[in-house]
């Protein structure tokens, strides 16, 4: 009977076999955010837990966004009616962990700064009247919405774009 559990790259998930990385390619352009799903093609033949899964399948990721990297796990793979549970990591071709999304780290300071303006927004007034209540309730749904438009930050990934993906479970075996 088979287990559902993780498979290693050195037991069931491989690539190529003199190296320890997948190729592979953004599918189309995407806009994302923290928490988003990528869509990515394999741009090789793979095999996990003994069945071959063929070039050009489609591969699923969850983002997240660290600094001026969009970091990508990958913790299943579908494929002909099957679902095969795997721990990959998404790495850019300049080798380091996650895709490089320059310009990540302005959105982010421009967001706080926004955040920082809308906390601004307090009118100070001690008179009970209906019209300064309902202007106080206005500029409340104002900060709510800002806050809330300003809280994400997104990142374009171009379709096309070069990614390699790595075993996690053979990171540290070593």
């Amino acid at each position: 009977i088979e287990q559902n559990r993780f498979y290693g790259l050195e037991e069931s998930v491989v690539g190529m076999a003199e190296s320890n990385a997948i190729k592979a390619e953004v599918y189309g352009n995407q806009n994302l955010v923290s928490g988003s799903v990528i869509k990515m093609e394999l741009l090789q033949d793979i095999s996990v837990n003994g069945f071959r899964i063929p070039k050009n399948q489609f591969v699923f990721g969850q983002c997240a966004l660290n600094g001026d990297r969009l970091t990508i796990s990958i913790n299943s793979i579908q494929y002909d009616n099957s679902i095969f549970p795997v721990s990959l990591s998404v790495y850019d071709i300049d080798g380091l962990e996650g895709i490089h999304v320059p310009g990540a780290i302005a959105r982010d300071a421009a967001k706080k700064a926004s955040n920082q303006a809308v906390q601004g927004l307090q009118m100070s007034s001690l008179d009970p009247s209906l019209e300064v209540q309902a202007a106080n309730a206005g500029i409340e749904a104002a900060k709510g919405m800002l806050s809330k438009k300003t809280r994400l930050i997104q990142v374009t990934v171009k379709a096309g774009y070069k990614v390699y993906l790595k075993d996690e479970n053979t990171r540290h075996s070593q």
